[in-house]
């Protein structure tokens, strides 16, 4: 009988032993996933934070000088994405049917640059023209304006 209560006790303290260097093991697993949790977060937080997307151009503005009746001229405006989660632009609508606009329809990821087309058709114009493009963006504020001039001359 002394057999068998000593057996007993020791089989409890080997499953307590196995539950102490298992919980023990569990917790210092659980502080490494969450160090190596912790540094990726930070590293995409650099990449993709909860920082809304900012459109930035190198110029918001071209002027053509003279140009001659009839020419076609187009402008590329080189923009990036200075701000922290994905840009889009959902629409460029110019002032005119004179004027046409090309963008991007993907997402531009942060970090990213794009083109957006400016193109002005100058049949039947005169004088001096100053044509502007509204960026219709998920920025805030959601609106950036880009302007072309030009004089045509006959």
């Amino acid at each position: 009988m002394k057999r068998n209560s000593t057996f007993s006790l020791l089989f409890i303290f080997v499953i307590f032993l196995f539950i102490i260097v298992g919980c023990n093991s569990h917790s210092q697993r659980s502080e490494k996933d969450s160090d190596s949790v912790s540094t990726k977060n930070d590293s995409s937080e650099a990449i993709y934070s909860d920082e809304p997307p900012k459109i930035s151009f190198i110029e918001n503005e071209h002027d053509f000088g003279e140009i001659a009746e009839g020419e076609m001229i187009t402008h590329v405006f080189k923009f990036s994405n200075s701000g922290g989660s994905d840009l889009l632009i959902s629409d460029v609508k110019t002032s005119c049917g004179c004027t046409v606009g090309d963008f991007p329809r993907e997402h531009i990821k942060p970090g990213g640059t794009g083109l957006i087309k400016l193109t002005f058709d100058s049949r039947g114009q005169m004088g001096y023209q100053n044509k502007t493009a509204t960026i219709e963006t998920n920025t805030s504020p959601n609106m950036v304006f880009l302007r072309i001039k030009a004089t045509v001359k006959k």
